[in-house]
């Protein structure tokens, strides 16, 4: 199986990296008036929460992530790019747990889209005879169970 979320691959058509956040802890601290120190307890782990981003130069820093769509004229290659930022902001509003693999082959039953958020205008250029969109991006996806599989 490739990387999917839902079965589609959303984020497929440019460069990308799904950064995997520290994953924060439910727990309950404990204290009373008139004492010093506390108690806590572990309530459970959140979910996952993952930056679908880019890889700046030399691969340690986050950069934007690319959506590219191509045509044989710069108005298609608009409607392809517009499509695929239709079918991720469906997914995000729908918030329906889906099936996914990420980019490193970890997979799962319930991750949900988060977030999309373009970044900068889009740009042009020609590949052949077709015209290229790309545009950069940041987006956020949410494991409910609460690991990577």
């Amino acid at each position: 199986m490739a990387e999917n979320i839902g079965g589609s691959d959303l984020f497929g058509s440019g460069g990308h990296v799904w950064h995997w956040l520290a994953q924060d802890q439910s727990a309950k601290l404990l204290q009373t008036v008139g004492t010093s120190g506390a108690a806590r307890m572990v309530l459970g782990d959140g979910p996952m929460v993952a930056v679908i981003s880019g890889r700046a130069a030399g691969g340690t820093q986050i950069a934007p992530a690319l959506l590219k769509a191509s045509g044989n004229s710069r108005a298609a290659a608009d409607t392809g790019l517009d499509a695929i930022e239709a079918a991720i902001e469906a997914e995000r509003r729908a918030g329906e747990p889906r099936t996914w693999e990420d980019d490193a082959g970890h997979g799962g039953d319930w991750l949900v889209v988060t977030g999309y958020e373009p970044l900068g205008p889009r740009e042009y250029g020609r590949q052949g005879d077709d015209w290229v969109c790309w545009q950069r991006y940041r987006a956020t996806v949410m494991d409910l169970s609460g690991g990577t599989g």
